[in-house]
């Protein structure tokens, strides 16, 4: 990619399953790396502004540059295939449009994403204490009386709308294109904030194989393990253990 993925790369900043984890961006990187995450076990919310894909809908007419389930991940292809009725079948040519209609939009019907995408534009990101409660969410039944520990804080993400909206959560993943445009009352970069840039140099397989680079990098990191990769599993491995994250 024209940029590299923007971590701090803290060897400490790590997220346990189920830890709260927001993805801006419900294009096919957004998708992507809700799915990674789901499978990992993370409570994952993806926040579109429009449509799934809406960016790539100018290009609906437009043939894909590859079959059309090179263009999705194997767990995409599981998750596809795992749902009654949908079947990852080839069928050429295809269109980018078509694309999007007939597997890019059943993933999100599919199991692990049904329900986890909520439509609207992100105007402001916030750091907040960790465990902050989000407006208009109930207040606990009862007090934390665990001991203070010295974890970074959280994001309290502002999404304007009827009712106005806003997410909190414990990392990041911006797939949404230019950031510079979102009022941020942070510095970048900072840990548990993630940005997946999009690149138009390269073939469209070698922009792929980058972005699922990123999307296993930002993952490893957040397991704190190098070696995890779910594109690429090893015989006799285990999944990692799972605790709940500090703000549960």
């Amino acid at each position: 990619m024209s940029n590299e993925l923007d971590t701090r790369n803290d060897p400490g900043m790590t997220l346990d399953p189920p830890g709260k984890i927001l993805v801006v961006g419900a294009g096919p990187t957004g998708l992507e790396a809700a799915l990674y995450g789901r499978f990992l076990g993370y409570d994952v919310t993806v926040i579109e502004a429009s449509s799934v894909a809406d960016s790539w809908r100018d290009r609906g007419h437009q043939s894909l540059p590859m079959a059309p389930s090179q263009c999705l991940s194997p767990l995409a292809l599981s998750a596809l295939e795992a749902q009654a009725g949908l079947r990852s079948v080839d069928v050429l040519p295809t269109t980018v449009g078509q694309w999007i209609d007939d597997f890019l939009v059943p993933l999100t019907e599919t199991d692990l994403l049904r329900g986890r995408i909520m439509i609207g534009r992100v105007t402001r990101i916030e750091h907040v204490p960790v465990a902050a409660e989000v407006p208009g969410d109930p207040a606990p039944d009862e007090p934390d009386d665990e001991p203070e520990q010295d974890v970074p804080p959280d994001f309290l993400l502002f999404v304007p709308g009827d009712p106005n909206q806003s997410f909190i959560a414990e990392a990041v993943i911006w797939t949404a294109g230019d950031f510079s445009s979102i009022d941020h009352a942070f510095a970048l970069p900072t840990d548990y904030f993630f940005r997946i840039p999009s690149s138009p140099d390269g073939s469209a397989f070698e922009r792929m194989r980058q972005t699922r680079a990123a999307i296993v990098g930002i993952f490893a990191e957040l397991a704190g393990r190098a070696d995890l990769d779910l594109y690429r599993p090893r015989r006799g491995t285990t999944a990692p253990s799972r605790k709940a994250g500090d703000n549960e």
